[in-house]
């Protein structure tokens, strides 16, 4: 088996973008890698493992003398050896590619007898140290800022039949670290893939896997040119998230390395906490916090055209330093994580209706920021203010006006909380909170059931019900259930205390709905009042108020109906008047 190609390598001049090909063979000979701060966790699984392994394979049987593509890869160069031909590098795109091929030849080390392939795979995987000539040991593939991958590459990959141990595996694929979690998970996936293979077509696959496919790497030496490499190309089955690449940006501004790594594990910390999407949302409200205007490019395009150009924010610690201050208060005041008591049980009810009810999270923003000016000194002013927004951001749900208009709104108040001085000058701000309760009222005395906020309603009365003495409970289930059914049985008592204009009427109207805890269950809602209330609600109302007092009553009929929306619908206004 050869040992190298006799392509050169393309070095970076200066300030300059370089690209070439290069052969497995190579990359794993000519490359040495380090994996920045910056980057995210190995996240490669099963599914993406067998693909390459399938796709090799599938080349190595049936087009065996062609050169393969398996894909490209992004570099910063650090160094450059023009007398050894090999350059070191920090590996910004392709990481999860290049680590899956250096696990495959740790796993072909570790199942073949062949000692021709045992001794190329050691040397890809790493080079032997040697103490008479002064050589250091040097791992192919390094972390920057991750302990356990880099244990694990020292104990599993670098180790002679270290992959053998599928126990070992088994335990160290269940890590709270997702990237020796991952490597694990591969490992034991190639180890599989392999079992199915005679010795002759694995040794096959590996002559083809180095000798036939290659990849195309891009390079520079200068890192700012890097890390736009970095946001223009994304990962093959990993997209870049605006969160990675936003890190990059602001670990670019910082030129310490010690702090880069810092700062990349306070990140990776909260990511690793809230995960993607979340994460992505959290970054978004602080987007909206600084800029107070409806959003009108991608996330990335905000920060930079509308936060940093405009000196709200300084790309670097400042960022950091002020994103890690909003998700402990994200964390706090929208999660709950309330280790120390700062938050009542009323507001902590609110929060749980309104995750619960509103599907949309423009109110987040204004709820952060009032917090990080003003504090909690004074519980009372913080319930007033969530009293306030839940009521407006809600009242504008309900009245429908624009998208642009309700975030307008919830702009308005973050402009008012950004000038104002106390708390309390927030909070009496009769402009910002207003609400048109003459067009309120009609839309809570009609039809309800099927409308989108219908659940929310329902919940906010089982809210004002409720003592607060404790939290709500961790709901599983809230769905709505009619009282009086939507299509009773004929010869029912139903039939008889309700004719068909009254039921077209009253049915899906406030009056006549109820929460439950649990799933739905048709076959049990058109039951009559006593058996439906045993069989169906029993158990299901417990920690719904508004809900329970219905099992106080030994029918249901269209006066008690009435009575009941007239009551819950007056209740509902008296609340969006409220001063507070």
């Amino acid at each position: 088996m050869s040992t190298l190609s006799n392509n050169p390598l393309t070095p970076s001049a200066p300030g300059m973008i370089a690209s070439g090909k290069a052969l497995i063979i190579d990359v794993f000979s000519r490359f040495w890698f380090s994996i920045p701060d910056y980057q995210r966790p190995y996240l490669w699984g099963k599914e993406q493992v067998i693909d390459l392994l399938e796709d090799v394979w599938f080349a190595t049987c049936n087009q065996p003398t062609k050169e393969y593509f398996l894909g490209s890869m992004v570099i910063q160069q650090t160094n450059f050896s023009a007398a050894q031909n090999y350059i070191e590098a920090d590996l910004l795109d392709g990481q999860q590619r290049i680590t899956t091929l250096l696990l495959i030849f740790a796993v072909l080390r570790d199942i073949s007898t062949n000692q021709q392939l045992r001794q190329n795979c050691n040397s890809f995987i790493c080079q032997e140290g040697d103490k008479f000539t002064g050589t250091p040991q040097k791992v192919r593939l390094q972390y920057l800022i991750r302990y356990l991958p880099n244990h694990f590459i020292q104990d599993i990959v670098i180790k002679d039949q270290g992959t053998l141990n599928r126990a070992d595996l088994e335990v160290k694929s269940e890590s709270t670290d997702l990237t020796e979690a991952n490597m694990a998970k591969a490992l034991l996936a190639i180890h599989n893939y392999f079992g199915k293979l005679t010795t002759n077509q694995i040794e096959d696959f590996a002559v083809f896997l180095f000798t036939k496919v290659l990849l195309i790497y891009v390079s520079s030496d200068n890192l700012q040119d890097a890390f736009r490499l970095f946001t223009i190309l994304n990962n093959r089955g990993v997209p870049l998230t605006n969160a990675d690449i936003l890190k990059a940006w602001n670990l670019g501004a910082i030129p310490n390395s010690n702090d880069r790594a810092t700062y990349a594990k306070i990140w990776e910390s909260i990511e690793g906490e809230y995960g993607n999407d979340e994460f992505d949302r959290l970054l978004s409200h602080v987007r909206s916090i600084y800029v107070k205007d409806k959003a009108r490019e991608n996330l990335l395009t905000e920060f930079e055209d509308n936060i940093y150009k405009k000196g709200f924010l300084q790309k670097g610690r400042d960022t950091f330093n002020v994103i890690k201050e909003y998700a402990q208060i994200y964390d706090l005041l929208y999660w709950l994580n309330d280790e120390h008591d700062h938050l009542t049980n009323w507001f902590k009810n609110l929060i749980t209706v309104m995750g619960w009810g509103i599907p949309s999270v423009e109110w987040v923003p204004p709820l952060l920021y009032f917090y990080k000016k003003f504090g909690v000194e004074e519980n009372s002013l913080l319930d007033t203010f969530l009293l306030k927004l839940d009521n407006k951001f809600s009242a504008d749900w309900l009245l429908q006006p624009s998208l642009t208009q309700r975030i307008n709104n919830m702009n308005a108040i973050l402009k008012e909380i950004e000038k104002a001085t106390s708390p309390t000058s927030v909070i009496e701000n009769k402009n910002i909170f207003q609400i048109d309760i003459n067009r309120l009222t009609p839309i809570l005395e009609n039809n309800l059931y099927d409308k989108s906020y219908a659940r929310y309603l329902l919940f906010k009365l089982e809210f004002l019900k409720k003592d607060h003495s404790s939290q709500f409970q961790d709901f599983k289930y809230l769905t709505i259930e009619h009282i009086l059914p939507q299509n009773p049985d004929s010869g029912s008592q139903w039939r008889t205390d309700f004719t068909q204009e009254q039921i077209e009427h009253w049915v899906h109207k406030m009056g006549n709905l109820i929460l439950l805890s649990r799933s739905k269950n048709s076959s049990l809602g058109n039951r009559e009042f006593q058996d439906k209330k045993h069989k169906y609600f029993t158990k299901s109302v417990d920690a719904l108020p508004n809900s329970l007092q219905i099992m106080q009553l030994n029918e249901w009929n269209l006066k008690l109906l009435q009575e009941r929306h007239q009551q819950l619908t007056r209740e509902l206004i008296a609340h969006y008047q409220k001063k507070g």
